[in-house]
């Protein structure tokens, strides 16, 4: 097997490849008719109503056919029940000219949401133009609609790595940001002309436009006699790397000399500046392979952005430019090659020889044309060795990708350590977190959980008692276990420092499944629920769930409809359909009255119960098109509602004011059930995930989540589509897209939220979500989800995207939430913005784009237009000038982010040196987050009980990936975690013993450090023990 691992183009070997359409370098066309042009994707794809969109990867019956400068391609998929054909062609028209359509067909009338070409763009370095006019892709997540189908005639797309192409015909694109929602990319919907019924089902639609193809000019240039080194001159390289011959990046060539030999400058090199004589050319830009090598010696390492050599230009007219070549900016280490820089790609890899290799693409811009030489010159002769493996000239300069597609397997090794985990926290250990959350048994006992009036939580018979919640969900048959099974899960969610749970998918284990109606409970589950209650009760854990998530209904509940699918549409059903509503109430009357028999208390009556929710995300838009059967009767209800409001029988646009209305009918009807038939006095609030019907509510319920896998091919198996991006890199994009859903004067909580697996920066998760929801004030977090079912909780399995209870990253990182959040240490914003919304609440159509990054400094919100302002508050006004909390240091261009708190401090960075105030970062090898918590609860400096968390990355072994994105297989125990080091300093007046933990708190061995001038230094380094380390414990 090759050793080496060539990042770019390896898809292009193991991708079923077509070629009787000829196309340009960087394309392939696949066996399922997907168009790649470089990392651009291009398919057909259709939408259902709750936004499930099949493409050419979920097409049966694969059929294809070849003609000349010809090819067509048809399949069939399932499409909400319906069965759907559909097919595409390509055309080549001329040279890099393609003319491309597509069709689908139903077998039956269907809703759809909708039907489009979709032009896939990975993020970042893509540039748009809409007929000239530039189209504006935010550096973070923002607005998701950056075009809305506006017509326009021709689209050009310029992609890194020097990919250009061009869409034009008769368009209505819509150009979406997809950070918002499921991965780090814009999409281009070029939009279907529709066949539909007279109601509106889709019957068949159409879709055809022309694309050209535009390769970008490159020349690669020898290096000749001025090649003076080889890897094997470069500390122990391996003696083949790069290996001699052409690279493609991306379709992009670099020519390796013949010998290996290179161009090398400074330190250990006789030369500080080599001149390379350019053959005739009309270059307006020069293109590298490149990395440097750094003297370590001493802690030695440059700044980032600091110049470690110079290209200096000589053009045909005499004319001379020099271009810094800048470090973590334009190259990165050679030795270290575990992150592309602003300029500087990753482009290929080697594990051979004495350490890991890389060298970067990278591509500098010329201010004039017809260079005739380059010298390069080195900035730090004594301290840096710049290594150049190859030079490409090209007519414009190159956006490499950033992380381009590359298959490889993690496998133990140098880079992934083996990582003992064991489902055990030993009790009064440093990560026994049960004296950090102070939980106060039993739950309940000082009443029901009541608001304030500035929205938080507290309690009805001790109201100068506040609250915050943090906790897991639970989810199907995790919420039966057998007894002795939920003594055990208590007594470590406890040690955890978990202080509720929320029980979630519960009704499919509730329920007879040999009963033929859904009411029906079955015995020896609600006990089995009931006594997880009360255990959970008795250890101060508070509940919450939904009256509705995922029950079925059954033929003998008489719900009165006849399509199987309509009877799993309840979301749907309860709008339009009197007998599902009943249903829905007497289902919510059973099990509140019900009486646990080891509470002596009925659900209703039981202050353990902190919130309720009537129905989990039921957003009518996402329900209403889900079963054939359903759509008529909307259609019917849409048409009567338009009649009593006076509008035009012609008028589509007010359906989605029409769903409004209806949301807020049932909900408002479920809400008076609970609280005056059944008398409950528990929190209350309607739907989560409809923040514009929060002020009906007792409190604001959201869910959110950063890099949600996809599954292209089988829902919820492999293989696995995933953002590989960073939350900071992205501007802690989950958080500004909840924040100013709150609605002052109610408690806000988010009942699920996780930063995925195997996403590479899950270790920012926990200082993020920690700090800015103690910023916010907000009242409640749940993890989405501790396990998926009681088999979860016996013995140890691989990591799954969601689980936490086999991750040691998700539960580290939840140290340091409950220690920011649920402690305390980040006290709230003192500063206030709220933001207008109509008293109208179908007129909420969204919040100020600017409302989410406000919420980075101060608290933000919403009130009712015309209403007094929340104590406290100010008005919000465009532009206004908000002061960022000193507290936190976030810098999404660098990828760090810092939080300074008196008893916890946080730093995280991409790598080299980060100070927050008492705890600095020196020397970081690769990503990482290092949190300081002091457990006695004094300041860091002078506390003598101090946890050190280090986080890098963590996977199971022998995951195979096909891509940076795309993961084909959950892999196999044993865990591993990524190795990594930094050294640590912390401010104090005296020196700390340090002991390496495993991850139930036991000590695996002593760490040495020194002390000086009242600075203490150690070493961190994830594999210093065997079974790995992830933490460590300072005591005096």
């Amino acid at each position: 097997m090759n050793r080496f691992l060539l990042i770019a183009g390896m898809l292009l070997g193991i991708c079923a490849v077509l070629r009787a359409v000829e196309l340009p370098p960087g394309s392939v066309l696949e066996s399922n008719g997907i168009l790649k042009i470089g990392n651009v994707t291009l398919s057909l794809r259709a939408a259902t109503s709750s936004w499930s969109v099949p493409g050419n990867a979920q097409w049966r019956n694969l059929k294809s056919e070849a003609g000349s400068d010809l090819r067509n391609f048809s399949g069939e998929f399932e499409f909400s029940g319906v069965q759907a054909h559909a097919s595409e062609t390509i055309r080549r028209t001329g040279p890099n000219k393609y003319r491309i359509e597509g069709e689908f067909k139903f077998a039956s009338p269907v809703f759809a949401n909708a039907v489009f070409a979709d032009f896939d763009l990975p993020l970042p370095g893509v540039k748009l133009l809409a007929d000239g006019k530039a189209v504006a892709v935010p550096e973070a997540a923002g607005n998701p609609e950056l075009l809305d189908h506006r017509q326009v005639r021709s689209i050009r797309v310029e992609m890194p790595g020097g990919t250009v192409f061009v869409i034009s015909g008769k368009l209505r694109p819509r150009i979406q940001d997809n950070r918002k929602y499921w991965g780090n990319s814009v999409s281009i919907r070029l939009a279907c002309t529709r066949q539909a019924t007279p109601d509106g089902l889709l019957k068949a639609a159409k879709v055809a436009f022309e694309l050209e193809i535009l390769p970008s000019g490159a020349l690669p240039v020898e290096l000749g006699k001025i090649a003076n080194s080889t890897a094997v001159d470069l500390d122990g390289g391996a003696p083949d790397f790069p290996p001699p011959g052409e690279l493609k990046l991306n379709g992009f060539p670099f020519r390796i000399h013949a010998d290996g030999k290179m161009v090398a400058v400074g330190r250990g090199v006789s030369a500080e500046q080599v001149k390379l004589p350019l053959p005739a050319n009309r270059a307006r830009a020069v293109n590298l392979l490149h990395a440097v090598d750094w003297n370590l010696l001493a802690g030695w390492l440059p700044e980032k952005g600091k110049p470690v050599g110079f290209l200096d230009i000589t053009y045909a007219d005499g004319k001379r430019e020099s271009i810094p070549v800048k470090n973590d900016v334009d190259c990165g280490s050679r030795t270290a090659p575990n992150n592309s820089c602003p300029n500087a790609a990753l482009a290929v890899t080697s594990a051979a020889g004495a350490s890991p290799a890389g060298f970067y693409a990278s591509s500098f811009a010329l201010s004039g044309e017809r260079p005739v030489a380059v010298a390069f010159r080195s900035a730090m002769p004594e301290n840096v060795t710049w290594t150049v493996a190859a030079v490409t000239l090209s007519d414009r300069s190159i956006r490499f990708p950033a992380r381009p597609n590359r298959p490889f397997t993690i496998k133990e090794g140098e880079q992934w350590k083996r990582l003992r985990f064991e489902r055990n926290i030993i009790p009064g250990s440093p990560l026994d977190f049960s004296r950090i959350s102070s939980l106060d048994a039993p739950a309940g006992k000082y009443g029901f959980v009541r608001s304030t009036s500035d929205g938080e939580f507290t309690f009805e018979n001790a109201p100068d008692k506040r609250i915050r919640f943090y906790g897991i969900n639970l989810c199907f048959s995790a919420n039966t276990p057998e007894k002795e099974d939920a003594d055990e899960l208590v007594e470590y969610l406890v040690r955890m420092g978990y202080n509720t749970v929320r029980f979630h998918h519960q009704e499919s284990e509730l329920i007879d499944k040999n009963a033929a109606d859904s009411l029906t409970f079955d015995p020896v589950a609600l006990d089995k629920l009931d006594y997880l209650f009360a255990k959970c009760k008795e250890h101060g854990i508070y509940l919450t769930t939904d009256l509705y998530v995922n029950r079925q209904f059954k033929p003998g509940d008489n719900i009165g409809v006849k399509n199987p699918q309509t009877l799993k549409n309840v979301k749907g059903l309860l709008a339009v359909n009197r007998a599902a509503m009943e249903n829905w109430k007497e289902f919510a009357r059973r099990w509140m009255n019900h009486r646990n028999p080891y509470t002596g208390m009925t659900w209703g009556e039981d202050p353990a119960l902190a919130t309720l929710a009537m129905v989990n995300e039921a957003s009518l838009a996402g329900s209403w098109g889900g079963s054939p059967e359903l759509i008529p009767i909307y259609r019917k209800k849409f048409e009567d509602w338009k009649k009593m409001k006076g509008l035009h029988a012609g008028d589509s646009a007010s359906f989605s004011r029409f769903l409004a209305e209806l949301e807020l009918e049932i909900s408002s009807e479920m809400l008076d059930f609970v609280r005056n038939e059944l008398k409950l006095k528990t929190m209350l609030t309607g739907f989560n995930c409809n923040y514009k019907l929060a002020d009906r509510a007792d409190y604001t319920d959201e869910h959110s989540y950063f890099a949600h896998p996809s599954f292209p091919v089988n829902p919820w198996n492999p293989p696995i589509q995933f953002d590989t991006s960073s939350p900071i890199r992205n501007n802690a994009l989950l958080q500004r897209d909840l924040m100013p859903r709150r609605c002052f004067g109610k408690p806000f909580t988010v009942s699920e939220f996780n930063y995925c697996y195997p996403n590479p920066f899950r270790a920012e998760q926990g200082p993020l979500i920690g700090a800015y929801a103690a910023l916010q004030n907000w009242g409640g977090l749940w993890r989405f989800t501790w396990c998926h079912g009681a088999g979860g909780l016996k013995g140890i399995n691989t990591l799954f995207p969601f689980d936490a209870v086999n991750d040691p990253m998700q539960q580290l990182s939840d140290r340091i939430v409950i220690a920011l959040f649920l402690r305390g240490d980040m006290a709230p914003a003192r500063e206030k913005i709220t933001f207008p919304l109509p008293r109208d609440f179908a007129a909420r159509d969204s919040l100020p784009p600017e409302s989410g990054e406000i919420g980075l400094k101060a608290q933000v919100g919403w009130h009712i237009d015309g209403e007094p302002l929340p104590d406290g508050a100010r008005l919000f006004r465009p532009g206004m000038a908000v002061a960022p909390d000193p507290r936190l240091r976030l810098v999404p261009a660098d990828g760090t982010f810092v939080v300074v708190t008196e008893r916890t401090e946080t730093v995280t960075l991409p790598k080299g040196s980060l100070a927050a105030g008492v705890l600095r970062v020196k020397n970081a090898d690769r990503f990482m987050t290092v949190a300081a918590i002091s457990l006695d609860g004094k300041p860091l400096a002078g506390s003598g009980d101090i946890l050190i968390i280090h986080l890098t990355n963590l996977s199971g072994s022998n995951v195979p990936y096909a891509a940076n994105d795309i993961c084909n297989s959950w892999g196999t125990l044993p865990l591993l975690v990524e190795r990594g080091t930094a050294e640590l300093e912390l401010a104090g007046s005296a020196p700390w013993r340090v002991a390496a933990l495993a991850t139930d708190g036991s000590v695996l061995g002593e760490v040495p450090g020194k002390f000086k001038d009242g600075i203490f230094r150690f070493k961190v380094d994830t594999g210093c023990f065997p079974g790995g380390v992830m933490a460590y414990h300072l005591t005096r």
